[in-house]
Order: structure tokens, then C-alpha cells, then sequence
């Protein structure tokens, strides 16, 4: 994030910029991957700000989450503290979702960075960025899709081991124990973008009914025919400089070039997606309502 949306940002109370303000275009650019972190964490703070101040995540929603979450059988990974640096023990936490009874499901994953051994917790502001989106998609949906947000055990992808990927293949697994034969869908912010793409492009995803990534960690790494029929939206805020919208632009074309169903939405804005953050929370949940559900309307069947 510039320092001009950060003032805006915190300046308004609101999370979204003042409309007064013109957006220039940004160029696109090549996204170093040995800055990634340090421009990651220097969102960090901005993002929780924003999202305590306008009402989008508060305390007692956040607790929610924790009530409703899995832990069985998660996998335990070495981590650190993120004050001290103290060695400890760290899962990842899924909390399912709040409707009763959805017919498709999505799995909604934060951001982190290129390499951190911090253990995640549930006040961390890349968490917190993500629990609107699910929310929006159940209200969007009235309740026939349901978000469930996985929380990581560490911040970081940490190549070659990948936890963040891990995590997600045993979210996935939990999910499709508790919705047997439910369609899902992945949406992924940033890191959590690439683990989305990760996971679209290996067997893991041969089920998947959608792909959606938020300002994605998105490289040339990843072919387009692993797709296949999978519908993939990727959504970038155009003066982003932490992660590349070029390249989420060129996966898509590359995708649609192959066959594939791919869609690249350009929004105003920086990466942590508060630049009239509503227009990400509907271009998301609209394309999982397209592509989830029997009648392409978040009304109930019938209505």
C-alpha cells in the first residue's frame, strides 16, 4: 500500500478512499520476489486499521470464527512467535461455515509472505482481510454458498515445503468430509492466491468448480491446460506493487488461449484491496455464484 492510501485510509474512519481522489494508471511491473515480504508487511497494519474501524471484521466476529473451527487432526508445524521469535508449535485452523445448510462451498485463504516461520493468529491482518469476503458471499448467496476461512499455521510459503499448501490440501479434505458431494471452490489473497493456483494446477484441484485469486502471487511457473474446465477469475487492483497485475493478466490469457474459462477483472486500487473494497467483495461472489450454483442466482431455487 502508498503511503497516500494509508492516509486516506485511516484518515476517513472508512475503508474505502474518497472518490474525489483520481487513480493514475500504474504501468505494469515485474514484482521482485526478495521485496515481497517487506512490502507485504508494510500493508499489514493499514489493512487491520481499516477493517476495525469500518465495521467489516470486529472483535466478536473474529471469537465466531474461532467457535466454529476444526482443528482435528491438523497438522502441527515448527514456528516462531512473531515478538520474541520463541520457538513453538503452530496449527492451522479451518472455520467452517456459518450457513446451515449451503449447497457449494468456498474456501477462502489469507495472505503471508515469500519466507516467515511466524505462527499465525486470529488478530493477524491478513486473516482479518479475507473474513469479509466470506461473509459477503453468504449474504450475496442468501446462504446457498458458505465461506469457510482457513486460518495458516505460519506466514510464510517457506519453498521447497510449501506449508500454506499443505494447510489448504487438509482444509480441502476437512471440507469435503463435512459437505460430501457439495461443489468448492478456492479463493485465495496474495500468497494465499498462489497456494489457490497451486492448488488448481495439481490433482488436488481436479474437483474444484471454481478458482478465484485476489490480487494473486501469480508467476509464468504455472501452466494454463491444468486448468482445464476449471473456471478461474482473477481480480488485481491496477497500482498494485507488491504482487503483479501483468502477470495475473497474462495467466488469464494464457488460460483462455488454451481452452480454458479464465476472466481478469481490473480494479482501481493497491493490494490490500481497500480502494472501494466493495467492488472486490461482489466481483468475487458473483463469479462463485455463477459457477456454483444449479440457476446462476444467489436467490434461493424457485425465487
Amino acid at each position: 500500500m502508498t503511503g497516500a492510501e494509508a492516509s486516506s485510509a485511516k484518515s476517513s474512519g472508512a475503508a474505502e478512499a474518497p472518490r474525489s481522489e483520481p487513480v493514475p494508471d500504474a504501468p505494469a511491473r515485474t514484482v521482485d520476489e526478495s521485496e515481497f515480504g517487506d512490502r507485504v508487511a508494510d500493508t499489514l497494519d493499514d489493512v487491520a486499521d481499516s477493517l476495525l474501524t469500518d465495521g467489516s471484521v470486529v472483535d466478536d466476529d473474529v471469537a465466531s470464527l474461532d467457535d466454529e473451527a476444526v482443528t482435528v487432526e491438523a497438522p502441527n508445524r515448527p514456528a516462531t512467535t512473531k515478538r520474541s521469535g520463541k520457538p513453538v508449535t503452530a496449527s492451522p485452523v479451518l472455520s467452517l461455515p456459518r450457513a446451515k445448510h449451503p449447497e457449494a462451498v468456498a474456501l477462502f485463504i489469507h495472505g503471508g509472505e515469500v519466507n516467515a516461520s511466524i505462527a499465525m493468529y486470529r488478530g493477524d491482518p491478513a486473516y482479518l482481510r479475507v473474513i469479509p469476503f466470506a461473509r459477503d458471499v453468504e449474504r450475496r448467496s442468501h446462504g446457498r454458498i458458505g465461506g469457510a476461512v482457513l486460518r495458516l499455521a505460519v506466514r510464510g510459503w517457506n519453498e521447497p515445503e510449501k506449508p500454506a499448501v499443505q494447510d489448504a490440501r487438509w482444509a480441502l479434505r476437512e471440507l469435503r468430509r463435512q459437505y460430501p458431494g457439495l461443489p468448492l471452490a478456492v479463493v485465495g489473497h496474495s500468497m494465499g492466491g498462489r497456494v489457490a493456483l497451486d492448488l488448481a494446477t495439481s490433482d488436488e484441484g481436479d474437483d474444484l468448480a471454481a478458482v478465484v485469486g485476489l490480487a494473486p502471487w501469480a508467476s509464468d511457473e504455472y501452466e494454463a491446460e491444468p486448468f482445464g474446465t476449471t473456471p478461474f477469475l482473477g481480480i488485481h487492483g491496477r497500482q498494485d506493487t507488491v504482487t503483479d497485475p501483468a502477470a495475473t493478466a497474462d495467466l488469464v490469457e494464457r488460460i483462455t488461449a488454451a481452452g480454458g474459462d479464465a476472466r481478469f477483472v481490473d480494479l482501481p486500487g493497491w493490494h490490500a484491496m481497500l480502494w472501494r473494497p466493495m467492488r472486490w467483495h461482489k466481483e468475487s461472489s458473483q463469479f462463485l455464484i455463477d459457477h456454483l450454483l444449479r440457476n446462476g442466482s444467489g436467490a434461493p431455487d424457485g425465487r
